[in-house]
């Protein structure tokens, strides 16, 4: 018996990393798992996104979990897309019980270098996206008297960073969609969150695009992948023990606890030591941009 038996769980973003680490974990709690996905380019976006093939990789390893999957290509900016997406949902699996608006894009350079195509696409993406799902799940939920949702946000809306502003415009925006949610919604059995991750190890942080911004090149290794656990915006990015996660909930999240979990408090907290995983209990992250004439996060 797994914790989410006989659950349903809608996750955007659903066809590589964070995302598919979500409907992973939570089918093996033995969730049904709905995979929301583009798999398409965004013409504006500076990095490959994921492509049908990721989609169909994430639904056979949803599945080898021994749970049901429905995977839709869908842009969560089309709102009718969305829509469609959650009635079949309904149509499926008869429920749905848990929202991940995980699916996000992310932007670098300056304010100059990104263009206003990129803006439209970073807030149209992260923010309007999450609304878009949001909006479209809570008629079900609502009649039902249950639901959870967890928003994607980012750790960092907790500082200024340069070279990603739409990004955390966006971002921001998220925490203030989901405090409004929350307390409209708290008298209707249905709880609002959001995860703040850091760096997470994903093609998201892996690109040239954010490897030219943020890492120069004295520091690349030839022929190898940068551990942005390891080297982030120029600064030394460790790993540190620590006695316990202040924020109580995005530190220690993962995938399987994310649907139970979202009653809990919002806070920032997490770096990924692998792909789409969120800090282990006990973890925490500290920033020491101690190199001189570097961009510090």
């Amino acid at each position: 018996m797994g914790r989410m038996d006989g659950r349903v769980a809608i996750i955007t973003g659903g066809a590589r990393g964070q995302g598919r680490a979500h409907a992973i974990a939570l089918a093996r709690e033995g969730a049904s798992i709905v995979l929301v996905d583009i798999a398409d380019q965004v013409d504006a976006v500076q990095y490959p996104l994921a492509v049908p093939a990721d989609l169909d990789q994430a639904q056979e390893l949803v599945e080898k979990e021994g749970a049901r999957c429905l995977q839709v290509q869908a842009d969560v900016r089309n709102r009718a897309a969305i829509d469609d997406a959650v009635s079949r949902t309904v149509a499926e699996f008869g429920r749905i019980d848990v929202l991940v608006a995980n699916a996000g894009i992310v932007g670098y350079g300056t304010a100059l270098e990104q263009s206003h195509e990129l803006f439209d696409a970073i807030v149209g993406t992260c923010l309007t996206g999450a609304w878009n799902c949001c909006r479209a799940v809570l008629p079900h939920m609502i009649k039902r008297g249950y639901g959870r949702i967890a928003i994607t946000s980012s750790g960092l809306v907790g500082f200024a960073a340069p070279n990603v502003t739409p990004y955390i415009a966006a971002k921001n925006g998220v925490v203030g969609l989901m405090k409004g949610l929350a307390l409209e919604l708290i008298d209707k059995g249905i709880t609002v969150n959001i995860v703040q991750p850091y760096i997470v190890n994903t093609p998201l942080a892996h690109s040239e695009a954010a490897y030219k911004v943020f890492v120069p090149d004295d520091a690349r290794v030839t022929g190898k992948r940068v551990a942005l656990t390891t080297v982030v915006a120029g600064g030394v990015a460790r790993i540190r023990e620590c006695s316990r996660c202040d924020d109580g909930f995005a530190g220690r999240i993962r995938g399987a606890e994310l649907a139970e979990r979202v009653g809990g408090q919002g806070g920032s907290g997490g770096v990924a030591v692998e792909p789409g995983a969120m800090v282990p209990h006990g973890f925490d992250v500290a920033f020491d941009a101690t190199h001189v004439g570097r961009p510090a996060l």
